[in-house]
């Protein structure tokens, strides 16, 4: 295994790749940018022979956003392209793949459940989030702020085994 060895970059002279998998938001550019002024550079760009980004396009965008004239790179000499292209995938994917140990959630009743059953993004995500976590916190001082449809959705995230019929929890609600 060859060391790596970390070289400063101008990020103006490092290639975005034109078949990036993963795209990337203004805003989440933005938190980039942010987490880059608060903790530093802490991951660097990892590069192809020609300057080429294979992983770090995100960053190099924070990076040019908040005027930064060098960025920490790695150059990967010895991938073959098709090498590249296996790594850029794996880059992207392994992350999505770890699970949490616990998600906590704060304001948890701003989070509202929408229209149709699961139809509000923040809800989606939540769910999504709580089904990757070993554990979930919602935080509220006010479950009951957007009504008893929404504080059931809430609690059916905490524990879908027990919370799984609404009829039932407004039954339950009657005998308390």
């Amino acid at each position: 295994m060859t060391p790596l060895n970390i070289i400063y970059r101008n990020p103006d002279d490092l290639k975005p790749r034109t078949q990036n998998p993963r795209t990337h938001s203004n805003k989440q550019i933005c938190q980039i940018a942010e987490s880059i002024k608060q903790f530093g550079f802490t991951n660097p760009v990892l590069i192809d022979r020609q300057g080429g980004i294979i992983a770090g396009h995100g960053r190099v965008e924070a990076a040019k956003q908040i005027n930064l004239d060098k960025v920490p790179t790695v150059r990967l000499e010895d991938l073959s392209e098709e090498q590249i292209r296996a790594l850029v995938i794996a880059d992207n994917r392994l992350a999505e793949n770890a699970g949490w140990d616990l998600t906590i959630v704060d304001e948890a009743h701003h989070v509202e459940l929408g229209a149709e059953q699961d139809a509000d993004p923040a809800y989606l995500a939540l769910s999504r989030l709580a089904a990757a976590s070993k554990g979930l916190l919602l935080l509220t001082a006010t479950p009951e702020q957007l009504g008893h449809k929404n504080h059931f959705a809430l609690l059916r995230l905490l524990d879908p085994a027990r919370f799984n019929d609404y009829e039932t929890f407004v039954l339950s609600l009657i005998h308390i």
